[in-house]
Parts: structure tokens; C-alpha cells; sequence
């Protein structure tokens, strides 16, 4: 017995958005642990320059997870 349904074809567009958007925030996370000072932009914005160490090994697990 043969089907007549269409399989929906999803575009491809989205899937590349979204990893381009996944390894831009993984980049960004990868440079705070190599100590990018970029602090205001990260982690609530609390540290100026630099992040502490804490916080640089948090980006390393974020980049991880998130990446």
C-alpha cells in the first residue's frame, strides 16, 4: 500500500542561523576564559575588564554546554 503523503521539507536557513548563533555565543564564552576583557558584557555586566577566574571557568563549562 503506497502512501501519498508529502514529507515537509524544512528549510535550511534556520538550522545555519542557529548554529552560526550557537558558536558566536561560544566564541564570545571561549574568549572571556582566555581573558578577553569584555567583562561589562558578560555575566551580569558586575566586572569591569577582566572576569575573575570563577567566572572564566564558568564560560568554559558554558561554552561546553551551550556551543
Amino acid at each position: 500500500m503506497a502512501s501519498d503523503a508529502v514529507t515537509p521539507v524544512t528549510p535550511t536557513w534556520p538550522r545555519k542561523a542557529a548554529a552560526v548563533s550557537y558558536a558566536g555565543v561560544a566564541g564570545f564564552q571561549v574568549a572571556l576564559a582566555a581573558g578577553a576583557p569584555w567583562g561589562v558584557a558578560a555575566w551580569g555586566g558586575a566586572h569591569e575588564g577582566v572576569v575573575p577566574m570563577g567566572f572564566r571557568v564558568g564560560s568554559v563549562v558554558s561554552a561546553g554546554v551551550g556551543g
